[in-house]
Formats: structure tokens, sequence, C-alpha cells
């Protein structure tokens, strides 16, 4: 897998550098295993979606005092971390100092629906800032006309002083 602090475009506090190691450095050994089982995943679409989980985790990280929200094709990973619930609470302690909690979107919510359409796009803004690329294959941006990819989720917002203290982004 790729070294995470080296694809961040972004000056980096040792506050950071420490998160940053800790997520590229989990055991994710669970979630290949439990992929590979359920959905018949290759290798290499699971090394791929994991660093975008990966990524997902820094730009919750970097920029707490937003909520986010994940793509369609990596919210199955976001998924199966969450479902090792000791594993998942105990990283998101690690790293976040509290949990970072999922909410599914209800589809024919279209208030719902357009506030997770404008954090998508949000968060798609800040993954840009802080890795100087955005993988389309991985998040699609949205069509102006029509979603063109299915929004799933996002995540709450982080409640941490410690964590907030150190957001690189302001509240939008």
């Amino acid at each position: 897998m790729k070294n995470l602090e080296k694809q961040i475009k972004l000056d980096l506090s040792e506050f950071h550098k420490e998160k940053i190691n800790q997520i590229d450095n989990f055991d994710y050994s669970n979630l290949v295993w439990k992929l590979r089982q359920e959905n018949g995943m290759s290798d290499e679409h699971i090394t791929e979606g994991i660093e975008n989980l990966k990524r997902y985790y820094v730009v919750a990280l970097f920029d707490p005092l937003n909520e986010h929200a994940v793509s369609e094709l990596v919210d199955p990973f976001w998924h199966t971390h969450i479902l090792f619930t000791k594993e998942y609470i105990s990283f998101c302690s690690n790293i976040f100092n509290g949990y970072i909690h999922h909410s599914p979107l209800n589809q024919q919510n279209n208030k719902e629906v357009s506030e997770v359409s404008e954090l998508y796009n949000y968060t798609i803004e800040i993954y840009d800032k802080i890795f100087h690329h955005v993988d389309e294959n991985w998040w699609p941006r949205l069509n102006n006309n029509s979603l063109a990819v299915n929004l799933v989720c996002r995540h709450m917002l982080q409640h941490d002083s410690l964590i907030k203290d150190n957001a690189l982004f302001k509240t939008r």
C-alpha cells in the first residue's frame, strides 16, 4: 500500500503526521477478509478501496468542523469497517478521540438528498485541497442536471476539542 503521508500536499504538524501514520498502519486485514468473502472483490480492488477509505478518514481528520459525504464506491469499505465494532471503535478513539457516526441517506427525502449532494461536493473540494488529485473512478463528480452517483451516507460532526483545535479548514 502507498504511504499516505506522502500523498498529502499540505504542510503537516506532528499531530497530523502521527494520526496519519495511525490511519495508514491500522490493521485492515479483517476488512480484506470480509470484502473478499462476501463481495468477491479482487485484491487490487480491495487495496484501492482501502486506500480511498484512508483518504476519507484524512478528510474527516483535517476538516472535523464540517460534515462530509462518502462516495458510493468507498461506502462498502466504510460499512465493512464499521461491522468490526470493537476494532472500529478503537480506531475512531485512537484517530479522532471519539466515534465517527454514520448516517445513511433516505433517498426519498429530497431535502436530505440535496444536503448530502452539497456535502459530497464539499468533500471532493476538501479532498482535492489535501491530495491535489481526485480519482473520479472512486470519487465521481455529481452532474449538475442529475445525480451521476448514488449518494449513500454521511458522517456526523466530531466533538473532541483536540481534534477540532487541529482543524485545517474552517466551518463552512
